[in-house]
């Protein structure tokens, strides 16, 4: 994502001064680091811990018996939840896995290195994922809850980004909700009240409390059919998809090279 445009003052011939707008991957910044203290209290609900697992940790364990150390990247890692799944889930993580975490909110960043201080194997980075230039390919790449808060215009240009990071036989796994699950239509649904209705008109969120109306505003969820059919025509391969409850897990793999 670009980083946030900060409020910034800019000469005019009149010397008149205005505002830039916030991006919408600014907009998105800025409801990370405004919630921060609750998100770094936040836990997985069981079906999102059930789809890691049976996605991420179960493609690590099936590399770890045919392949030596693996490289993961991490885009929009956050405080950390996820890092430390995967080395609580994972047998010898430490010996098996090179994790690199990166995300524009440094805040969370900075929680993600104290929780995984232990595990020397790990690192976090402040990047935004649109201008990171790694300098190494990655065997996997994770996106979880990310593509949600991408542009839909967008969604190529990530993709082919992560193509070119990926080594050969590299995966990327995206773990979202889909687009057309009640759970994004009702969220649809609380974002549209809190936008064109009266405040008396507006029963309680279905999701979200009132103080998280801006977060929730830069939510799009993914259609991931139409993700499928994109990165099959930029030359990944599709895997089936993970399911379960509202999460799905979508495995999109860089051909072996001849």
């Amino acid at each position: 994502m670009t980083p946030v445009a900060h409020a910034a003052m800019q000469d005019t011939p009149s010397s008149a001064c205005r505002l830039t707008a916030p991006t919408h991957a600014g907009r998105v910044r800025e409801a990370y680091i405004a919630l921060h203290e609750e998100f770094s209290r936040w836990t997985p609900s069981d079906a999102f811990r059930h789809t890691f697992r049976a996605s991420v940790v179960e493609e690590l364990q099936r590399r770890s018996n045919s392949q030596g150390r693996i490289s993961v990247l991490e885009v929009g890692c956050g405080h950390g939840t996820w890092a430390l799944e995967m080395y609580e889930q994972v047998p010898r993580a430490d010996e098996r896995i090179e994790y690199l975490g990166i995300d524009f909110t440094e805040p969370r960043i900075e929680l993600g290195r104290v929780r995984m201080a232990e595990h020397t194997s790990a690192s976090f980075l402040v990047a935004d994922c649109e201008q990171f230039q790694p300098r190494q390919r990655f065997d996997v790449i994770l996106g979880i809850e990310v593509i949600s808060h991408v542009e839909r215009r967008k969604y190529r240009q990530w993709l082919e980004r992560w193509f070119s990071w990926l080594a050969p036989g590299g995966t990327v796994i995206i773990i979202d909700k889909d687009r057309f699950t009640k759970h994004a239509l009702r969220l649809s649904w609380d974002v549209f009240k809190r936008r064109w209705l009266p405040r008396s008109m507006t029963a309680r969120p279905y999701y979200f409390p009132e103080h998280f109306g801006d977060y929730a505003e830069t939510i799009y969820y993914p259609s991931f059919a139409s993700l499928r059919r994109m990165a099959i025509r930029m030359g990944y391969t599709a895997r089936p998809l993970v399911e379960h409850r509202f999460f799905r897990a979508m495995f999109l793999d860089r051909p072996t090279e001849a």
